[in-house]
């Protein structure tokens, strides 16, 4: 059995590993009896050799099928209809090759990350990629937060998702479907919130990877940044001075207690890493890293990055899935939110809105951000041991349902394979 998991390129964005490892990881558990083998659409073996070592499963490759060199590649137009005709070959290829092919969520099928009007032939050639994926037989789209889309961005999703099968992450995402995209999803949650692979096993000696970072359970506070600073605000200056105001404020109110730096998505060719902003604050402020913080920067294991967050005290977050990890661990985490996932993953599917502050606002990072964060804090201060309940029955709810979404899918493939 052959299965194609697309959008899984890159595993040092934390994020998009954890929701890929998971499903390899419960999908061969149901599978198991067919030998699975699964492909993805990643150029470098090294993310290969990761997933391996996070699932412990060894049947697992880099696709060949789109794996090509375009011979007019240094000639734009010309590439452009080369590529074309190349992919109408290769999807009749990839049908008849794999038994299945699963497009793995998050957000990709929105228009957060397109200049409007100027990207509108590229998010048509997406939509239609997805059409032509539908009709080389089972597929799957699982874990999405889709839209929204606007103008005549609209009618093309319409046209394009009418007949393919998705599951929604979280429960806003499937109402706008319905609403706004005449479109019937079903309702998951994201890949993330169930446990790793390796995760039973890094909990029993987690003492030991917080000893590796000279850490102590509830001893720390995480904040997480971003490379994606432009999605929050146009002037770069304005999040960094709010990040040394937060911070500041952080270790005023907790004098006891160290800071870490997390990065979360380390890519090597430095688009969106995490580490950006922290050479940005840190070439700034040149006492921005100091003997009470630890930063943690280099390239780790989506597990190791979970017990880094879920055994500290509280998480302050601009990555969505750093968050998830923490709230998977229950314990809480402050969302700094640039797009809709937040609020539909954290705040309806948790039930967590209080901890999600919406901060795609220029004003906002010009100071009145660092009050909004206080707040919060302030509340999870005055209820702590309740809001950790709160979570604990949330995430269990949340692991369910998307149990019963691998359940679901794993069987049809099953049958189809039979």
């Amino acid at each position: 059995m052959k299965i194609f998991i697309k959008h899984l390129p890159n595993t040092l964005n934390y994020g998009s590993m954890m929701m890929g490892e998971n499903l390899i990881h419960y999908l061969e558990k149901k599978l198991r009896k067919y030998k699975p083998e699964f492909y993805t659409d990643t150029e470098y073996d090294f993310n290969i050799e990761r997933l391996k070592e996070a699932t412990k499963y060894d049947k697992i490759y880099k696709d060949q099928i789109f794996s090509y060199k375009l011979i007019t590649d240094k000639i734009k137009f010309v590439r452009y209809i080369e590529r074309k005709l190349r992919l109408k070959n290769l999807y009749k290829k990839v049908g008849n090759y794999y038994d299945a092919i699963i497009m793995l969520g998050g957000d990709d099928f929105s228009e957060i990350y397109y200049n409007l009007p100027k990207d509108n032939l590229a998010i048509k050639n997406i939509l239609s990629q997805l059409t032509d994926f539908n009709k080389r037989g089972q597929f799957y789209m699982i874990g999405q937060t889709i839209g929204p889309y606007t103008g005549i961005r609209r009618e093309w999703a319409k046209e394009c998702f009418k007949d393919i099968k998705i599951y929604s992450r979280d429960d806003e995402s499937a109402k706008y479907m319905k609403n706004e995209i005449d479109k019937e999803v079903f309702k998951s949650r994201d890949l993330a919130f169930l446990d790793l692979g390796l995760q039973e096993e890094y909990t029993k000696n987690y003492k030991k990877i917080l000893k590796k970072y000279d850490l102590k359970e509830n001893e720390y506070i995480t904040f997480v940044g971003t490379g994606l600073i432009k999605l929050y605000s146009k002037n770069e200056e304005d999040v960094m001075n709010s990040f040394i105001k937060m911070i500041k404020m952080v270790q005023k109110k907790y004098p006891n207690k160290k800071l870490v730096w997390l990065s979360h998505v380390v890519t090597r060719n430095r688009v969106a890493n995490d580490n950006i902003l922290l050479d940005k604050i840190n070439n700034k402020y040149k006492n921005f890293i100091n003997k009470n913080m630890v930063v943690i920067r280099d390239e780790i294991l989506p597990v190791e990055a979970r017990m880094v967050l879920g055994y500290g005290y509280f998480t302050i977050t601009c990555r969505m899935h750093a968050a998830v990890s923490t709230f998977q661990m229950k314990k809480p985490a402050i969302c700094l939110s640039y797009s809709p996932k937040y609020k539909g993953v954290i705040g309806h599917g948790l039930d967590m809105n209080e901890l999600v502050i919406e901060s795609k606002s220029e004003k906002l990072w010009q100071g009145s951000i660092v009050d909004q964060v206080k707040e919060k804090i302030d509340y999870i201060e005055k209820d702590y041991k309740n809001i950790i309940k709160k979570i604990d029955t949330k995430v269990e709810e949340c692991k369910k349902i998307v149990d019963d979404t691998i359940n679901e899918i794993s069987e049809e493939i099953s049958e189809t394979y039979k």
